[in-house]
């Protein structure tokens, strides 16, 4: 189990991945703290607010499966350069609008950069491993993921409490540029490894692209697919768009504080990453996933009971916790049911459905929030993810995939 991971910290491409990755998380650290705050500030309303979170899941859930069979068939490296560039962009827009419906541009831009960089991400890193690899290099995958988006507000919220948001989406467009030249540089040309996960389903992956119904209609990945919802309308439907504004409106927090609260929740999310990449091989990936969801409902529950900053804090880290679980096993589930000839369009059907879930959960939740309180908005997404976390374990074939390894198509 650590030779595999002393095995991983050996190979210059992999790290060089999970560097570009947590340049690119960085990112989202810096926008999603703040965002809600800054609409608002611009004049949204809550269900502008919704609408604008959800121009980024619409345009995540076009873009995945479509990026998925690019990079199938150009390569990762240059969609993952690409999705650089688009975030340069995003930042840019947000930078220099004064009115919130010109916020719209950026979010779709985001949404795009959001797939082009973290689906195709976990894609390339499942072609560049293999058998005892993949587990701990999926878990420093996440790692990275974590470390980036708990930096990015540390650094993003102190630029904006001084000299305004809109400054530290600027300083967010240096760092996309800053990582787009260090892809160009150290991101690995080669992606192609033969699939060998210790002699398992190695043998059965085809010869040829099964076609993208096939692949859609694998009963793990639907399985997957459904579980990625569910962990993305908790995330981007409550968590990124309406815990700002309560921890504001309701429980009377700074940005800044926010923005540090999110840091103590991403350092949470980050520190159980790694451990579980190294214990794939003892704690199957499907049963994390169920497990996971159960924690981020019963902290989105939490959430909605108190307005005391430090339990706020406290349920946010513990809602990270189990984000950071699902991120690990629920990508790691995702490479080890494909094969390199399927495995962007695997990772596109993942990331198109937790787009889903970013797309039609902030309308619904900012209509509730208007209609209701902030605070109705945690405790409903809180039961139906529980109510979703137990529909996922009862419909899981307990047998062949918790007990034992998935066998790929």
């Amino acid at each position: 189990m650590f030779r595999g991971f002393k095995q991983v910290l050996k190979r210059r491409d992999i790290v060089a991945l999970c560097v570009f990755i947590f340049m690119a998380d960085s990112l989202s650290g810096i926008v999603i703290p703040t965002f809600s705050i800054y609409a608002q500030g611009l004049g949204a309303s809550l269900v502008l607010i919704g609408v604008l979170s959800s121009a980024v899941g619409v345009t995540s859930m076009i873009t995945a499966i479509p990026s998925g069979l690019l990079s199938d068939r150009v390569g990762r490296r240059r969609v993952l350069l690409f999705g650089m560039l688009v975030w340069t962009a995003a930042l840019i827009s947000f930078a220099i609008v004064d009115h919130p419906y010109l916020l719209f541009p950026g979010r779709v831009l985001m949404g795009a950069a959001i797939i082009l960089t973290f689906g195709i991400g976990a894609a390339f890193l499942g072609d560049i491993t293999s058998g005892e690899e993949r587990g701990p290099a999926f878990g420093l995958y996440a790692t990275a993921m974590g470390l980036g988006f708990a930096v990015g507000p540390l650094i993003g919220g102190p630029i904006a409490d001084n000299f305004g948001i809109q400054w530290s989406y600027a300083f967010g467009a240096c760092v996309a540029i800053a990582g787009f030249l260090f892809g160009l540089r150290y991101l690995p040309r080669e992606t192609a490894q033969k699939d060998s996960d210790g002699g398992e389903s190695s043998e059965e992956a085809p010869a040829e692209h099964p076609g993208f119904l096939k692949v859609l209609m694998y009963p793990p990945l639907l399985i997957a697919a459904v579980a990625a919802f569910l962990q993305s309308t908790a995330f981007m439907g409550a968590i990124q768009n309406f815990f700002p504004l309560y921890g504001q409106d309701v429980a009377i927090i700074s940005a800044g504080f926010i923005a540090t609260m999110f840091s103590v929740r991403a350092f949470a999310s980050t520190g159980i990453r790694l451990p579980m990449g190294m214990f794939a091989t003892k704690i199957t990936t499907a049963g994390v996933m169920s497990l996971s969801l159960l924690m981020m409902g019963i902290a989105l529950i939490g959430i909605s009971q108190t307005t005391d900053p430090v339990l706020l804090t406290i349920l946010l880290a513990f809602e990270g916790i189990g984000f950071g679980g699902f991120v690990t096993a629920g990508q790691a589930f995702t490479a080890e049911i494909s094969t390199n000839q399927t495995r962007g369009t695997a990772m596109g059907i993942y990331r198109m459905a937790a787009s889903a879930g970013s797309a039609g959960g902030p309308i619904l939740l900012g209509v509730i929030a208007s209609q209701w309180s902030l605070g109705t908005v945690f405790l409903l997404t809180g039961i139906v993810v529980l109510i979703g976390a137990a529909g996922v374990a009862w419909t899981v074939p307990w047998r062949r995939i918790i007990l034992g390894r998935p066998q790929t198509w």
